[in-house]
């Protein structure tokens, strides 16, 4: 199998994976690339994104919250250490009125959905964050919560709107808007919009002079568009098209004036009207990713929290003259800041000052109709006296009322009925002049009839087995409104158990004996009068003796853990915990080992028990590994009898049991400990521990046999001697009957029983493995189980053998595979039929193999590729197919295609290949062959900041095969291999192949002198002589840590000579500018090829100095009948 890290084609594979990881298939993908062109501009700039993050690790393809398609989508960490960003710590900041129209200092908010420095990439700390527009930015945590991970978003007069897209590929599958209310960050309302382009906003903007929000969307027609956004739904209404320009920020100014930032990196005004735009200026910078700017209404300065292409991020500040942007602040991290804002001032100097005593005064505590009240102000916001008639703005949950009266003369009263619907509400009134609105007066208030609030104080004690719960009666209504206290009673509710004890109590204090059940015990108390209201949870107090021979857990309530013994093994921070009703152990992508233990049990001697539950896992895609066990302490040392191992995937739970016999009564605990690599999440629920067989019951049969029929018949015969003692070794009476279950159910009965007699039936099964079951009966009942599992009919074959692929003589897209057919017997031990076998070809793709060739009847395959442009590494499968069905699959791997032509060079030129294909093949260890340049202790060789180097970074022992394109040597009759070689604690041995997949030493063990010199190695290959092609394999062993070994200047050449440093007479090859110089070879015939074998000039030289212009620079090779030399043109 080939390793493909470091190779010039990384990206392109990269680009291939990603396709195949999103599962979008041919049919889907043809969609995409056709929604691509019909996207233009915008998509091709967010796919030129998308490869920049994929290729550079920047991309965070787990992501189910995509924000724009791709270029959108949220960054991960950059940071080779992230670490956890230090933030300010402080309460939660509510916007407070600046009591100035202008304040000192601009103090800048926005939406973080991304910062380098968060520790994961999807559960990063997302929220609103406040900082000043000034250098040495610090980011203080205003609000955080996942409701935070929005695609767009803006402020809007008090309120904080914004958008969460979720798409996968290039299909929009969910679009969800979200309104905050700043005073207090509550998300006041939820919608779903229709999940399409049409509804995906690029950014937003507030006109704060018409109240209006506006935003670019995306379409489904491919281009963007101007739209104005409800702002209780959400849902955008086009007003103009924009084109295929794409505004990564937008802002007004006071004036009503909108701005944008496109990206072309210029700053341009929109008219709102029809979207035509007129560009101001460059900013200097070219803009990538989510981003947003605003404009400080105080000041009329544009600030942009900026994101350039080259993922850097920084707060600028934007003339709105020429569109200049000049740096405020660099960040010491990679941010994402989505709607970016200032708070305004409350209101203009000469505007209304707040309502005052704004209040709702209802007929009845318990009516809906009321009276919205308050006393309009007499002063201005800047304390000067206010006179004459002011207009009247009431909302109710965000939505103006339309009045009847809507004036209100300053310092006088002002009344307006109202009929509400039930529950919470926000009403904020203000009054308005000539010079503007007034300052906003909020409330929140509860119409109706409330439920009671939690009951106070609650506290359980224990005396003996004697508890008393007591508590204080609630005065207020949950959510501050009315309830009748005459109505009061109570719910009481006891745990473990979710017992309801009373459900109709008037008194607050109850008492009662507890159980001796061992639990972790506490009470909820829940008052109640015309509606019920929240419960209270009580202290906990652990009481009871261990579980007395049975023990049953359904994990309905997260208490039921309490008990339990959870041990994180291995440290990680990840273990069992309550998840969806069950235990849990989440463990995305780290490796297990988790235990989690029952309370004790005490078990006796009497009878067998059983320990059953049910397990599942989370998806097809992940296969959990588990395992059970007990003993009598509960820690992992502890759990000393193995009981069972496990492996289960997919949502749907199976049930599980094993038999458990103990050898003396005791206490004891039962564990499941969580093994899986790499995994996601396992859970356990439904544990059940009971008594099976007792002990007087029949023991097993012995010397149990299942043989399958050998000629292939659904027949098996099973053969057992019946017992003579029962399972505690007591000498046995009489027995009554044996029955032979299959799959569980009954096959056979046997009434004439006598014990120790041998028996044997022949019985039916089913093509592929059969369970069998053997229970003996006496006068006590069953006895204990005999189980076993054979295969019946015509088996699975094994794999095939020796499985080569060797490159066909006359195709170089071909490969001819010959192997060897399996054993005679079947992967379970069964019936072959060796001259029905046939042989599928399969390949991988989309995640699974598929079979491409079917019914092959002979041991070898002519397997073909089409349309090769380049050398590619083919890799495929075998498996041999009986009666039974497919055998497992045997891989193959080959590398095919045109040959490069001869000779051949390569000197990994900055750190790259200019030869196309290399690759990597892993016999042993992590560590493998990679491209570097120079740096620390080594340099290249040729001076060109290039060469290829294993290194060994873990300090065990590595060996990796850095393997060539396949050069065609057809006609050569001499070879020469020559290359410069650098080891430190290693070994190097040329390989080669002449057959595309087996590797013959044509080197010994090769070392240089241990120094930063390079040593230069000259191999003569005479011996490939007569071959039309081979491949070249540098193969490094290490075996310390930091050892490693680098070659460079490769050239496989005719000749004895091979590659000198120059000509070996007085005749020399060197560079000049541009041009290769010739001396010393009047009457010559010269060819140049580049290094990937094309001709680039053939000539015969007349004179003793020649120049040969070469357009550009780069290795060549030039060919002379003396030999070949490597040209550098720099």
């Amino acid at each position: 199998m080939k390793n493909w890290e470091n190779l010039k084609f990384f990206g392109f594979l990269l680009t291939t994976i990603f396709c195949i990881n999103y599962k979008i298939g041919l049919k889907n993908f043809e969609y995409f690339i056709n929604f691509c062109y019909r996207m233009k501009r915008v998509l091709n700039l967010f796919l030129a994104v998308l490869l920049v993050c994929t290729v550079n690790g920047l991309g965070d393809l787990k992501a189910q919250s995509n924000n724009k398609v791709a270029q959108l989508e949220k960054l991960s960490a950059i940071e080779n250490n992230p670490q956890k960003t230090i933030r300010k710590q402080t309460a939660a900041i509510r916007h407070s009125l600046k009591t100035a129209a202008f304040a000192e200092s601009v103090e800048l908010f926005g939406c973080m959905t991304y910062s380098s420095k968060w520790s994961t990439s999807e559960n990063g700390e997302f929220g609103i964050y406040s900082f000043p527009a000034e250098e040495g930015t610090t980011f203080t945590p205003v609000k955080t919560a996942a409701d935070f991970n929005l695609s767009a978003a803006v402020y809007a007069d008090g309120k904080f709107c914004g958008y969460r897209v979720t798409t996968y590929g290039s299909t929009v599958y969910g679009v969800n808007y979200y309104l905050f209310d700043t005073d207090g960050w509550t998300r006041d309302i939820q919608q779903t919009l229709k999940a399409s382009y049409d509804n995906y906003p690029i950014s937003l903007a507030y006109d704060s002079k018409t109240k209006t929000i506006y935003g670019q969307f995306m379409s489904e027609a491919g281009t963007t568009r101007l739209c104005t956004v409800d702002l209780l739904t959400g849902q955008p209404t086009q007003v103009a098209s924009t084109g295929d320009r794409m505004y990564f920020t937008l802002s007004f100014d006071k004036e009503g004036t909108l701005y944008g930032i496109a990206d072309d990196g210029n700053l341009y005004t929109i008219n709102t009207a029809t979207g035509t735009a007129a560009s101001i200026g460059a900013t200097g910078i070219m803009p990538s990713n989510s981003q947003s700017a605003t404009i400080d209404l105080n000041t009329g300065k544009m600030y942009w929290a900026a994101i350039n292409n080259k993922l850097q991020s920084a707060l600028y500040e934007v003339n709105l003259d020429n569109g200049k942007a000049s740096l405020v602040s660099d960040y010491d991290e990679t941010v994402v800041l989505l709607g970016l804002y200032t708070v305004p001032p409350a209101a203009a100097h000469q505007a209304p000052a707040a309502v005052d005593k704004l209040s709702v005064n209802y007929t009845s505590p318990e009516r809906l109709d009321a009276n919205i009240t308050f006393t309009a102000p007499d002063k201005t916001f800047e304390g000067d006296k206010l006179e004459g008639s002011l207009e009247v703005s009431i909302y109710v949950d965000h939505q103006k009322l339309t009045l009847e009266n809507a004036t209100v003369v300053a310092g006088a009263e002002f009344s307006t009925p109202y009929t509400f619907t039930e529950g919470t509400h926000k009403v904020e009134a203000f009054v308005s002049n000539a010079e503007g609105d007034g300052v906003k007066s909020k409330i929140e208030i509860y119409a109706g009839v409330d439920s009671p609030a939690a009951v106070g104080n609650l506290q359980f004690t224990l005396e003996d087995n004697h508890a008393t719960i007591s508590w204080e009666a609630p005065v207020n209504g949950a959510n501050g409104g009315h309830f009748d206290a005459e109505l009061l009673k109570y719910i009481l509710v006891r745990y473990p158990g979710n017992d309801t004890i009373n459900a109709e109590y008037t008194a607050t204090v109850f008492t009662e004996d507890l159980p001796d059940v061992l639990g972790n015990y506490y009470y909820t108390v829940t008052a109640v009068a015309e509606k019920v209201g929240v419960a209270t949870e009580s202290n906990r107090i652990r009481f009871g003796s261990a579980f007395k021979g049975e023990f049953k857990e359904t994990f309905d309530h997260a208490s039921a853990l309490d008990i339990f013994t959870i041990i994180d093994a291995n440290e990680d921070g990840k273990t069992w915990a309550w998840i969806n009703n069950a235990a849990g152990s989440d463990q995305l992508d780290k490796n297990a080992d988790d235990w989690i233990i029952t309370p004790p049990i005490e078990l006796g001697t009497d009878y067998l028990y059983k320990l059953s539950f049910k397990t599942k896992g989370y998806g097809e895609f992940y296969t959990e590994s588990f395992s059970t066990a007990f003993g009598s302490e509960n820690t992992v040392e502890g759990m000393l009898n193995a009981l069972g191992d496990y492996t289960v995937s997919g949502d749907t739970y199976l049930e599980k049991s094993s038999v458990i016999e103990v050898q003396e009564a005791g206490t004891y605990y039962f564990g499941f400990h969580h093994t899986s690599q790499g995994m996601y999440l396992l859970y356990i629920d439904d544990i059940v521990i009971e008594p099976f067989i007792p002990t007087t019951a029949p023991d097993s049969v012995t010397d149990f046999t299942a043989i399958p029929d050998p000629t292939g018949v659904l027949k098996a015969v099973l053969t057992f001697k019946a017992p003579t003692k029962a399972i505690n070794g007591d000498e046995l009476t009489t027995l009554s009957k044996i029955e032979i279950l299959k799959e569980g159910n009954v096959i056979l009965t046997e009434n004439e029983v006598e014990k120790g007699k041998e028996y044997s039936f022949t019985v039916d099964g089913v093509q592929g493995m059969n369970h069998y079951n053997v229970i003996v009966y006496d006068e006590q009942g069953r006895g204990r189980d005999a189980e076993k599992s054979v295969f019946i009919g015509t088996d699975i074959p094994q794999h095939v053998q020796n499985l080569i692929a060797s490159w066909d003589d006359e195709n170089d897209q071909a490969a001819l595979l010959t192997w060897d057919a399996p054993a005679e017997t079947g992967a379970n031990g069964g019936f072959i039929n060796p001259e029905e076998l046939t042989y599928n070809y399969g390949t991988y793709l989309f995640g699974s193999i598929i079979d491409m060739a079917t019914g092959i009847k002979e041991t070898s395959y002519l397997m073909t590729t089409a349309g090769l442009t380049k050398q590619t590494y083919t890799q495929g499968y075998i498996c041999a197919v009986s009666a039974g069905g497919k055998g497992a699959y045997t891989p193959f791997g080959i590398m095919l295609g045109t040959p490069l032509a001869f000779p051949f060079a390569e000197s990994f030129a900055q750190g790259n290949v200019s030869t196309e294909t290399w690759s990597v093949a892993t016999v042993g260890g992590d560590d493998t062959w990679g491209m570097y340049q120079n740096g620390g202790s080594l340099d290249a060789q040729d001076e060109d900041n290039g060469y290829a180097m294993l290194v060994n970074k873990k300090a065990e022992a590595d060996d990796s095969r850095l393997e060539s394109p396949i050069i065609n040597i057809a006609g050569q009759d001499k070879l020469t291999l020559e290359f410069y070689l650098h080891t430190e604690n290693a070994e190097l041995t040329v390989e080669t192949t002449v057959n595309g997949t087996i590797y013959e030493a044509a080197s010994e063990a090769l070392r240089s002198d241990g120094s930063n010199e390079w040593t230069k190695v000259s191999l003569p290959l005479d011996q490939l002589a007569g071959n039309k092609r081979i491949q070249l394999g540098f193969r490094g062993k290490t075996e310390k840590a930091g050892a490693r070994i680098a070659i460079d200047n490769i050239t496989l050449t005719s000749g004895s000579t091979g590659i000198a440093d120059n000509t070996a007479d007085n005749s020399s090859i060197y560079s000049e500018g541009r041009n290769i110089i010739l001396t010393g070879l009047n009457g010559v015939q010269v060819t140049v090829y580049s290094l990937d074998g094309k001709t680039i000039t053939n000539a015969s030289l007349h004179t003793d100095y020649e120049v040969i212009p070469m357009q550009h620079a780069g290795c060549y090779l030039v060919h002379t009948e003396k030999g070949v030399t490597k040209v550098l043109v720099k």
